[in-house]
Parts: C-alpha cells; structure tokens; sequence
C-alpha cells in the first residue's frame, strides 16, 4: 500500500512538473487581444468591490461595447453574447491583489491547468481503476499543443475554470456512486451528489460549454457497462435544474437564453457544421498546424470536407455504442461527440467558428483513447509502449513549448496569424495597430495598406493607416486616407476630422484646422478629444474665453478621467484670471 502510495505521488508530482516545463515560459508574457478590453480596460471597474455585484447581471463585453466609438475603434468587433460571471470574477480579484501585473494572471492560469490535469488524473484512475491509463491519459493531455491558447491567453481563462470544474463535478459524482450501505457512506454520497451538481453550475457561470456535462453521463449511464459514473434520476435532475439555473440568470442578463440569432436548422447550417467538424477533427488529431483565429474565411465547406467530417463522427458513434468495446475508448468516443456539440456551428459563435481553446475540453476525450491503446500495448510489450509514449509526450510538448512564444505580446501574436493566414484582413489590421503602438510606423502602415486592400469598406482602417502616416510625417498621404474614411462612412467620421484638423494643426494651417475640430463635434458633441483640440486651438489663437468654454464641455464629456482636458483647463482659467 504505501509503496502504490509513493508511486501515485511520483506521477502526480512528474504531472506538475511536465506542466510547469512546458507553460512555464508563458508567465513573462504580457496583456494580449482580448485582454486589453477585459482586463486592463476593466481596472478601474474591478477596484470597486460593490461592481462584483454588476457583474453578475451584466455581459461579459468591454465596458464600452455598444458604445459607437468602440465599433468605431474596433472595426473588426464581434457581439457578445457570452454570460460568464465567476470567470470575471477572477479577474476582479486578481486586479485588486495584483494591479495589472500580468505575471499573476498568467500563473493563475497555469494553476488552473494543473490543477485540471490532476483532476484528469485522479477521475479516470477512479472511474476504470487503471493507474498508467490515468497516467498515460493526464501527461499527454498536459501538453496537447491545442491547450497552448486558453492557457496562454489570460483572457481565455474562462474555458480552463469551466473544465476545470467539470472535472470536479465529475469526479465527485464518481466518488458518490461508490457502493455502500452504511449510513455514514450514505451522507458521503449525498455530500458528493451536492458537490458535484455545484461544481456544474459554476462551470456553467464560468463558460457555456458546460452545457455538454448532462448529456454525456446521461448517455454513458445507458450506454456503458461501467458503474463508477451511472447517478439516479434525483442526481440528474440537479444538473438539470442547476442548468436551468443558469438559463435564467442568462436571460436577465443578455435577454436571450442563447444568443440573438438562437437555434437554426437550414442547408447553410448543416454547411458550416460539416466545415467546422472537419476543421475541428484535423486539429484534434493533427495538432501542429494551428492559427490563433480562423476566419470563417480559412473554414470553407468542400464535399470531400463534409464526407470526411460525417465518417468521423460516425466512427465516434461505433465506438461509442459497441457494446464489446472497451469502456475508456466508449467514454473517450462520448465525450468527444458531446463536446463537439456545443462548439459545432449550429448555434453560431461571433468570435470565431473555429479556435484551438474551444477544444481544450474536448481533447481530453480523444487521449483517453489513445492512452488506453498506449496502457493495452503496455501488458504486452512494456519498453515499447514507454517509448511510444515518451516520443509522442516529446514531440507535443515541443510544439506546445514553441506555441508558447507567440502569446508573448501583440506583435508576435498577430504575426502568427498573418503567416498562418495571410488573407485575414484583422489580423493584418491587428499587427498594423500592435506595431503602431510600438512606434515602429513603416511596418504599421505596410500592415495596414494590406488591411485596407483586404477590407476596402472599413473606414476605420483608413483612419488608422491615416494616423500612422501622419505620425511619420507624411501629411498628405494623412489627409487622403481620412478622406477616404469620410467617404465610406459620413456619419461616423467625427474622429477622422479631429483628426484632419490635428494634421492642419500641425501644418500651421490654425483656421482648417478649427473649422474640422468643430465639425467634428457637430458630428459627435460628445467627442471629448475633438472638444479639447479645439479648446487647444482658440488658445494658440489668443481666444482664452472660447478655450475654456470647449475644455470646460471636453471635461464634461468625458469626466474628470480626462486627465489632459482638466489640466488645460486648469491652465487657460489661469491664463483667463490673470488678465
């Protein structure tokens, strides 16, 4: 007993320390994509302890979402209809405990990791009592390249809680159908059955692929021989009602219990679900190409596609009904299939139809297959299966390792997705805006010119591209491209001709450059910036009364959080007193 003691804590430690090996690079990477509008943007939100309240009854979006200035800021912008509390609630604590040192959010993350790959192991070891399956099955799935993105991307932390704490659902679901008559194990296995529909549920607030939990221990309860995961129909209904739960919540907080567009069934579905399936099914098996965002663009449907995305699910099916087969491959085939469902296609997701962290659940059933062939070989032939495992837990954890140096900061990240799909006209934005943050303004322009030729009608490109030149100097070409974003969107140009009259401004050409500052704020009187340019612009002109009044309406417009509107401000009252 203590030496199966000892060992048992080998592995667990050998697990960690595979973790730690492989992700540990990712801890020194910053703030990237999407955490700039969920976490960095949301500071000042997070240090007020009664907002963790709102969270509860809001989205999970940028704070400005449907504000017309963030889709003008973020042409590329998706909608939101993700509902995922406990996940922000993370990040809340983190800003309070750790500001936005981004070294925190990235450990927590890699913790989660741990921790779920752990949970993996101690589940499968408890549910079919095969040590080296369990084993086999958690360090392959440690170090799947596919896990590289939702372990790296801080922002991507909501699907790392939600598996997280399916495992744990699911382990003490286990621990709670163990055989017993004592009235003590009686109260474990109530206590289990209670833990394990709580976890559900706050998997369920930390994203909605938990969705899938119900479905498979329904499915593997009347399919499977096996009873370590079979639960009665007073346990199922709490998942049940602890869904429905969460429905609820969901449809106070987004007013729509899916998304606005819901469930459809039509040729062109079926088209991009086949497409999708085909997409997924490649990566789960061949997990080496991979791209930070497939375009629905990269994600066609082919026949050829769809034939080969209909054979693998029917093979999910064999396997998962053949009664001779062996239970860790049945359970493996379920789970799959299960998790596919919700990440299918067939209710539409805004951010991307294809990502390598919507298959971060799903891939724990594809290893467990392929660690109960590896375990099989083992009583066999040892050395060889130790080997094969060794080489392949090699050559994953390379590629995860290397996957790692992309999620370093903005320019690597969207150079990734410029290499992997040069088409994608985001991406290329993306890179242009990364680089122009950067300073390094000949590669922001190439990078957005190429957007621009990508994506013709999004004015908001040109007035990036326009920005950029008029950073390097190059005030007309400056001027062409605000023109040409005027032109493909006359309504919302306030921000092009603000900034027109800063190139006129810096031209010496004072009166053009008022005049667009005040047409940019007949177009948007709440243009703060706009109000305090042309604030800046009576002052150069001697007009310190007119000054004040725009400083006064900037600073109105967009709060004493303007820190630059109040100090000029401050400056022309002054200016003003002192005559």
């Amino acid at each position: 007993m203590a030496a199966d003691r000892s060992a048992n804590i080998k592995k667990i430690v050998f697990l960690l320390l595979l973790v730690a090996a492989v992700y540990g690079r990712g801890l020194f990477a910053g703030f990237v994509w999407d955490d700039k509008y969920l976490i960095v943007q949301k500071a000042a939100f997070f240090q007020n302890p009664a907002n963790a309240l709102k969270i509860f009854v809001m989205p999970d979006q940028p704070l400005d979402a449907s504000s017309a200035y963030y889709r003008l800021q973020n042409p590329f912008a998706e909608t939101f209809p993700y509902y995922r509390p406990l996940n922000t609630l993370t990040y809340m604590l983190d800003a309070r405990l750790w500001g936005l040192n981004p070294f925190w959010y990235h450990l927590e993350n890699l913790l989660l990791h741990a921790a779920a790959v752990l949970v993996l192991y101690l589940l499968i070891r408890l549910v079919f009592g095969e040590e080296m399956l369990a084993f086999f099955a958690a360090a392959i799935w440690a170090v799947y390249p596919l896990n590289a993105e939702p372990v790296d991307l801080i922002s991507a932390r909501n699907i790392l809680l939600c598996f997280l704490l399916v495992l744990v659902s699911l382990y003490f679901l286990a621990r709670s159908s163990e055989k017993g008559g004592s009235s003590e194990k009686g109260g474990v296995k109530l206590a289990g059955a209670i833990i394990s529909v709580a976890a559900f549920f706050l998997a369920f607030l930390s994203k909605e692929q938990a969705v899938a939990l119900p479905f498979f221990l329904l499915s593997f309860g009347l399919l499977t021989k096996d009873k370590a995961l079979k639960t009665d129909w007073k346990v199922l209904a709490g998942f049940l009602l602890a869904g429905g739960g969460y429905f609820l919540l969901r449809h106070a907080a987004l007013g729509a219990f899916v998304s606005e567009g819901g469930i459809s069934l039509s040729a062109d579905i079926f088209r991009h679900v086949c497409a999708v399936l085909f997409e997924d099914f490649k990566l789960i098996v061949l997990p080496f190409k991979l791209n930070a965002d497939y375009t629905s663009e990269a994600v066609p449907f082919g026949i050829l596609k769809a034939a080969a995305a209909l054979c693998g699910l029917a093979l999910l099916v064999y396997l998962a009904l053949r009664r001779k087969g062996p239970e860790p491959v049945r359970a493996g085939a379920l789970w799959v299939l299960w998790g596919l469902a919700p990440i299918s296609g067939i209710v539409m997701i805004p951010s991307s139809p294809v990502a390598d962290r919507y298959l971060y659940p799903v891939t724990a059933g594809f290893v467990l297959m392929i660690a109960w062939g590896l375990a099989a070989w083992r009583k066999k032939r040892p050395c060889a299966a130790l080997a094969a495992f060794a080489a392949l837990a090699l050559v994953l954890g390379a590629r995860t390792f290397e996957r790692n140096f992309i999620w370093s900061d903005n320019v690597s990240l969207y150079s990734s997705m410029v290499r992997s799909d040069p088409s994608n006209a985001k991406a290329h934005y993306n890179l242009g805006s990364a680089y122009m943050d950067a300073n390094n303004l000949p590669a922001a322009i190439g990078q957005l010119r190429t957007a621009a030729v990508l994506a013709p009608g999004l004015a908001r490109i040109h007035v990036n591209l326009g920005v950029a030149y008029a950073k390097d100097g190059m005030y007309e070409w400056a001027l062409a491209e605000f023109g040409s974003a005027i032109k493909l969107d006359p309504s919302g140009s306030s921000e092009a001709h603000d900034d027109i009259g800063r190139v006129y401004a810096n031209m010496g050409r004072m009166k053009d450059a008022m005049a667009e500052f005040q047409t940019a704020v007949n177009l948007n009187p709440g243009n703060a910036v706009a109000l305090n340019n042309l604030g800046l612009a009576y002052e150069t002109e001697g007009d310190i009364k007119d000054a004040v009044k725009e400083f006064q309406k900037a600073v109105l417009a967009a709060g004493p959080g303007f820190g630059l509107a109040m100090r000029n401000l401050e400056r022309a009252e002054q200016m003003l007193q002192g005559r």
